[in-house]
């Protein structure tokens, strides 16, 4: 499984994404001689961390022996679970670190320190982040469905690689489509002429997509929906390929692999597979959502999740859709949507443009 390390090195903390830059520490102490190795071992790391989505725990672990520790890591499963920052091991001995929860399931954290003259010293725990249940959040939906604060959080740490979504949060804008009714076509072929979608899906496509895309953008569709065996590469179209697994370059052969595409831009294009495991409809209403410009959110009971992206479209993502169409493309994020009026199922807080990366949904 892909992992990802965080790691601290020399004065200077390298943290994965967003470019977090951080100043200067303050000198360190001089180190103790180095000697044979000697063992060096963590200790009072917590046998289990379990924590709330959104929620940020602080923890301090120490080493067996006040060593300098000129390189330490701190790494995690890439499945978005949690995040990491904050890292400081300024104190011989000691890392302190942060830790927030940014997706309902479970990971494991694994500490790493190497100093002169000692052997490595490695530990985990588990951390849970819990889920389930509870009214949503308007502000966490608004700032992650629309300004792409969940993968790219405001912290700098992330999956982000769009300039427009490495900004502080204040500084983004909405990316939906500059028109609320774009024209879909569902290529049937691939560059082979191998057919890679039957009539019926293609119905069941187009009557989906004339449905879901006024829902989300709060006004009537009027584009064209249409099929056709070659590429179509045009403004204002948007390219749907549904294809089964081995049958296009783009649809691996790969267990959980749903679906991806691109977020706001036209033209447009998204995959979504043709599998067992798959949701077919529930993946096309996620990719359609991507197309009209709106990113992962943290809640797995939204559409819009980074995973388990089946069922349908909320109440909640809903209104904050038809919102972002009202404020239109180029929007700024200026805090909670509608301060101090319920949307359905919410809980109120306080009183880049051009995305392109093609996005995966597993």
């Amino acid at each position: 499984m892909a992992r990802l390390l965080v790691l601290a090195a020399g004065l200077m903390l390298g943290l994965a994404a967003c470019g977090n830059d951080l100043a200067d520490s303050p000198a360190r102490p001089t180190p103790l001689p180095p000697g044979p190795d000697r063992p060096l071992e963590w200790v009072n790391v917590p046998e289990r961390v379990e924590l709330g989505l959104h929620e940020t725990v602080r923890l301090t672990v120490n080493l067996s022996a006040p060593v300098v520790m000129p390189t330490v890591g701190v790494t995690y499963d890439v499945s978005r679970v949690i995040s990491v920052s904050d890292l400081d091991n300024d104190t011989p001995g000691v890392l302190r670190f942060s830790l927030r929860g940014r997706f309902f399931g479970e990971t494991t954290v694994t500490l790493e320190a190497m100093a002169d003259g000692y052997e490595t010293a490695v530990a985990t725990f588990p951390v849970l982040v819990r889920g389930g249940g509870g009214a949503f959040d308007s502000d966490v939906i608004w700032a992650e469905l629309g300004f792409d604060a969940f993968e790219c959080p405001p912290s700098g740490l992330g999956g982000c690689k769009d300039a427009p979504t490495t900004l502080p949060l204040r500084d983004r804008v909405l990316n939906v489509l500059p028109i609320a009714s774009p024209n879909f076509y569902i290529r049937t072929h691939n560059d082979e002429g191998t057919r890679l979608v039957s009539g019926d899906v293609v119905g069941q496509l187009s009557r989906e997509i004339r449905n879901v895309v006024p829902r989300m953008t709060g006004r009537p569709f009027s584009g064209a929906v249409e099929s056709g065996p070659e590429d179509r590469d045009a403004a204002d179209w948007i390219t749907v390929i549904a294809a089964v697994p081995g049958t296009h370059p783009e649809v691996p052969v790969s267990p959980g692999f749903c679906g991806k595409g691109l977020v706001g831009t036209l033209p447009g294009r998204f995959f979504i597979v043709q599998a067992p495991e798959c949701d077919l409809l529930g993946t096309l209403r996620h990719e359609v959502g991507h197309a009209l410009g709106f990113y992962h959110v943290s809640d797995p009971r939204l559409l819009m999740a980074f995973r388990d992206n089946l069922g349908n479209l909320t109440a909640i993502e809903r209104d904050l859709m038809n919102r972002a169409y009202r404020l239109g493309r180029g929007a700024p994020y200026t805090g909670p949507p509608d301060p101090g009026r319920e949307l359905p199922g919410v809980r109120p807080r306080g009183a880049g443009i051009g995305a392109r990366r093609m996005i995966a949904c597993p």
